[in-house]
């Protein structure tokens, strides 16, 4: 069997707020199909351009629809590119899969996802008390 390996570049951040275990990357043509049968992807009907670019997944659902807030979905859709992110506990993993990042383009990558990073932790939806 022939080997196959994948490079790509991921900033990585970390805050005393507890993120939900969650991961979101671009949604494409069989993830709808896959969905049909298994019906594993959060979406939102309050952002339907939001449910249909991404696929959202995590095993605490109540948790991510409360940090994924309207204001949080918005900011996500306004990306021309679309973005991956996991995260779980303190950790939030910002990427664009399989994609490297040039060394000439390190830090405007770094400025960008420092800025989602932030706009993450700081969604209402980690200061909303768990009903």
């Amino acid at each position: 069997m022939g080997k196959s390996s994948v490079s790509q570049t991921v900033a990585s951040f970390s805050q005393d707020q507890q993120l939900p275990p969650f991961a979101l990357r671009p949604e494409h043509f069989l993830d709808r199909i896959g969905d049909a049968l298994v019906h594993n992807d959060i979406d939102f009907d309050s952002n339907p351009e939001f449910s249909k670019r991404y696929l959202l997944k995590s095993p605490d659902e109540a948790g991510t629809r409360r940090l994924f807030t309207p204001s949080l979905l918005t900011y996500l859709e306004q990306f021309q590119t679309n973005w991956c992110l996991e995260g779980t506990g303190p950790l939030l993993i910002v990427y664009h899969s399989g994609r490297s990042v040039s060394p000439s383009d390190l830090p405007a990558f770094l400025e960008e996802t420092s800025r989602i990073a932030r706009t993450v932790f700081a969604s209402e939806g980690l200061r909303k008390p768990v009903a």
